[in-house]
């Protein structure tokens, strides 16, 4: 007879930075282990703010040993610039081993278990600075606590202004439960596109996830529709918000107690224009 099903539940989100005191060809814990339960690991994604390409040498650790799990090019700037974020779990050259295994909905996921990590290094130019190189995944627990559910719908505008400059605001504030993001999309009365940049946010650290370019006039013109931040045309945003999908296919993405997502302008609105950004989800309350 088979041990009794636990299912996943708790939300998993974990973000680790390598910077300047990161010397290159040394292993740095990426993910960090959980002495008490496995975990369903649905993306696992890197940025970086890092002008150079990297070579990264992936490793799962048990606790003692190191075993490599694969060996991948790490674009210059990827994530930003317009470049691709890497997305590990999705690369070819890692699937044999992350992308195995599929939910009901079809979604690659890999069973992490209690007591193992993940572990990187990068074999390239010596970070300085203010660089960075970033980890980031999102998950579930199996941890049999009780099944949540969504509730309260909610949404949350930003509106951006000349004034506003390059100053990194909320998208979606951090809050005392857990929330599902449906969509983050744009519009502009800018006649100029203007860049934005994506972040996740634990307390006063900034993730950079993606950078993209919102259109002039992006809904605010008959011929050019608002812009889905959430689901990205050149899929900067494949990498993180469209991993877990509903039964009805739609995906969304789990956004956990003390997180918000936030957004910075690389350049300022025009003087006279705005840029509003709508975030809209449920809550796990």
């Amino acid at each position: 007879m088979a041990n009794t099903l636990t299912l996943t539940n708790t939300q998993h989100l974990e973000c680790i930075s390598l910077t300047a005191s990161a010397t290159p060809n040394t292993q740095y814990t990426v993910l960090n282990s959980n002495s008490s339960y496995d975990r369903r690991i649905y993306g696992l994604a890197v940025s970086t703010t890092d002008a150079n390409l990297q070579n990264i040498i992936l490793y799962l650790n048990d606790g003692v040993s190191n075993y490599q799990v694969s060996y991948t090019s790490l674009p210059a700037l990827s994530g930003g610039s317009g470049v691709t974020p890497l997305d590990l779990q999705g690369n070819s050259l890692i699937r044999p081993i992350l992308g195995k295994r599929l939910d009901v909905m079809g979604v690659s996921y890999f069973n992490l278990p209690k007591g193992w990590s993940f572990r990187a290094l990068y074999t390239g130019t010596q970070l300085s600075g203010v660089e960075r190189i970033n980890f980031i995944s999102q998950g579930e627990l199996y941890d049999g606590v009780t099944h949540e559910y969504t509730s309260t719908a909610f949404q949350q505008t930003a509106t951006f202004s000349n004034a506003t400059g390059t100053t990194e605001r909320d998208l979606l504030t951090s809050v005392a439960y857990d929330r599902r993001v449906y969509g983050i999309s744009a519009t502009s009365t800018d006649s100029t596109a203007r860049t934005l940049s994506l972040y996740l946010k634990s307390g006063s650290t900034s993730y950079l996830l993606y950078t993209v370019s919102i259109l002039a006039n992006s809904g605010n013109t008959t011929t050019i529709k608002a812009y889905d931040i959430f689901s990205d045309i050149n899929a900067y945003s494949n990498a993180y918000f469209s991993k877990k999908y509903e039964p009805d296919g739609g995906f969304y993405f789990d956004l956990p107690t003390g997180w918000s997502i936030t957004g910075a302008f690389v350049g300022a609105v025009a003087i006279g224009s705005t840029i509003t950004i709508k975030t809209i989800g449920d809550s796990y309350e």
